[in-house]
């Protein structure tokens, strides 16, 4: 993995780190990822799931999570809550259970929210998290939640009907 500075053209490279889930914030540090090494006759680092924050100016690596049995488990989904700089959202995945979290990078205090989310993210207040809820059998998301961070609710926007189905999930502010 490398990062490029689109001002100055310099290039960070990040040796044996790969993620697909990615977020990045303009604050240290900047980048949070999720690494899943866990294939059959996978040659590498060894088998592993992770996930890492990474500080761009000084290349230090962080891990936050690291999950016992990482071909049991996915990890992904990593959001910034926008409120709260040291909070990251995170879904642990197994077959079917999807497992959210809230992760504070500065205490390492990891709670697991009272929800099952396909895919999910905050609000741009961070005061919620607005989530895909999964039904057993379907390949995607079957109803877009919100939960509310207080405690206070859920609230159920849509659900898919007949062939519906929702791939993904984003909460903008403009």
């Amino acid at each position: 993995m490398a990062i490029m500075d689109v001002a100055s053209g310099q290039v960070h490279v990040l040796p044996e780190l790969a993620g697909s889930s990615s977020p990045w914030r303009a604050r240290s540090p900047e980048l949070a990822i999720a690494i899943q090494y866990c294939s059959e006759g996978y040659v590498g680092p060894g088998k592993q799931a992770r996930i890492v924050t990474i500080d761009v100016l000084t290349d230090s690596v962080r891990t936050l999570v690291d999950v016992a049995d990482p071909c049991a488990v996915g990890l992904g989904g990593l959001r910034w809550n926008p409120a709260v700089p040291d909070e990251l959202l995170y879904i642990a995945a197994g077959v079917n259970n999807f497992e959210t979290h809230v992760l504070n990078i500065a205490t390492g205090k990891d709670t697991r929210l009272p929800i099952s989310a396909y895919e999910a993210t905050w609000t741009w207040d961070g005061s919620a998290v607005a989530y895909l809820a999964k039904s057993p059998g379907s390949s995607f998301g079957s109803a877009v939640r919100v939960w509310k961070r207080d405690g206070s609710g859920e609230t159920e926007l849509r659900r898919a009907s007949g062939a519906e189905a929702f791939f993904s999930i984003a909460s903008v502010s403009y």
